[in-house]
């Protein structure tokens, strides 16, 4: 399977997409996020949380069970984690949430705060409103 630069610019500009790549026989599944067209930034990979601060864990697109368990180990070392996503990843945090506070921790761990809300987008996306949910997790 060869892609030629073209293509795979193309490719890279129009969405998020998941395309394989042929490496040593085996296929590797790359995601990649928007490419801004304005400023012509490189893609970023999607599978990446951001961690803001120690006790702030910011939701993106990644396999729930592998941040809740993140998400356990940051409660190992503080009392109080806050979990933050915005539109298409607030159900991802609501699922983890609950994961460890009725499966993982369930009778140590309580759901103390949860702040909805919404912001304009910074984006190609400037002229919605985009839904965010703030949940603080805390350890008894």
């Amino acid at each position: 399977m060869v892609i030629s630069k073209i293509s795979l610019w193309n490719i890279l500009i129009n969405e998020p997409i998941v395309y394989k790549t042929l490496i040593a026989q085996k296929f590797v599944v790359v995601r990649l996020s928007l490419v801004n067209k304005s400023n012509n930034e490189m893609a970023q990979p999607l599978d990446q949380e951001t961690v803001v601060d120690d006790n702030i864990m910011i939701i993106q697109r990644r396999p729930i069970m592998m941040v809740a368990l993140d998400v356990l180990s940051a409660l190992g070392n503080s009392k109080k984690v806050t979990l933050k996503a915005r539109g298409d990843t607030i159900p991802n945090a609501v699922a983890i949430a609950n994961i460890i506070t009725e499966k993982m921790l369930k009778g140590n761990s309580r759901i103390s705060d949860i702040l909805v809300d919404s912001e304009y987008g910074n984006d190609q996306y400037s002229n919605t409103l985009i839904s965010t949910i703030q949940i603080v997790l805390t350890k008894n």
